[in-house]
């Protein structure tokens, strides 16, 4: 039997989460313990077992997975996320491509749903799709975008950015995201910009390189 702590949030860790949390309805219905369906949430996820499944003392199965779209459409995920990288000292942005299977390729024109933008192009791998994300100082995945795999990596930057407190905090990235937008950006937020300049720069800017290197791992899904 799995231990049962494993699961579970500590009461630390659900005071951070407690704050996030929309408030309950003290109408209708007895609700159900959101400390328990959240760390039933948690378990289904951990376990990767199907809702039915979820043990009876985080409640019925149906009534947590109910709160757990209730949550997910609330956006209480993305916030929990959010709030967890900005506690960080810094941020990375960062970029990969997939190519895209031949399945995809060779529609019809003109094809059902040919209005619905696929996020793919022509890039030097072929057909691809971009994958853009920020990273949180343990390198998870904090935010992520997709685009044509030929579009270049700073159009995605600001999106990606924008909603994060970043006063104070060190952004990394190569080179492909120095320009000017993206720098005036970073220094009205007053963050910590780490990207070194192009090699045809004509404005050199100073970085601190033994950071830029911590820059440089895999991501955490």
């Amino acid at each position: 039997m799995a231990n049962k702590s494993y699961h579970e949030l500590t009461d630390k860790e659900w005071k951070m989460v407690e704050k996030i949390l929309p408030a309950e309805q003290k109408t209708g219905r007895p609700q159900i313990n959101p400390r328990a369906a959240f760390n039933g949430i948690l378990w289904i996820l951990k376990s990767g077992a199907t809702w039915r499944f979820l043990p009876e003392r985080y409640g019925k199965w149906n009534s947590v997975y109910k709160k757990f779209q209730q949550w997910i459409k609330a956006g209480v995920f993305e916030n929990l996320t959010r709030s967890n990288a900005e506690r960080g000292e810094f941020f990375t942005l960062d970029s990969t491509f997939c190519k895209v299977h031949r399945h995809a390729l060779g529609a019809r024109k003109n094809a059902p749903g040919h209005e619905t933008k696929q996020d793919i192009e022509s890039s030097r791998g072929g057909k691809t799709t971009k994958i853009h994300v920020l990273l949180d100082e343990n390198f998870r995945v904090v935010k992520f975008l997709l685009s044509a795999g030929n579009v270049n990596d700073n159009l995605v930057a600001l999106p990606l950015l924008q909603g994060l407190k970043l006063k104070d905090k060190v952004v990394l990235a190569d080179k492909a995201y120095s320009t000017a937008k993206i720098r005036d950006y970073l220094e009205k937020q007053r963050a910590i910009v780490c990207i070194p300049d192009k090699a045809n720069a004509k404005v050199k800017h100073e970085f601190d390189e033994e950071l830029y290197k911590k820059g440089s791992v895999k991501w955490i899904v």
